[in-house]
């Protein structure tokens, strides 16, 4: 795992959708964009406590 930073192997999944997410959304502007929609949709959607 030290080719990946150090990333322990219970957390690779999570690095691994992460840099999906990214490679995925484009710019951090782009990703930002994409979260706050998705925030909306969720909050909209009463899905939160």
């Amino acid at each position: 795992m030290r080719k990946f930073n150090g990333i322990q192997k219970d957390k690779f999944n999570l690095f691994l959708k992460e840099c999906e997410f990214r490679f995925n959304y484009g710019t951090p502007k782009d990703l930002l964009t994409t979260l706050k929609k998705w925030v909306k949709t969720y909050n909209k959607d009463g899905l939160t406590r």
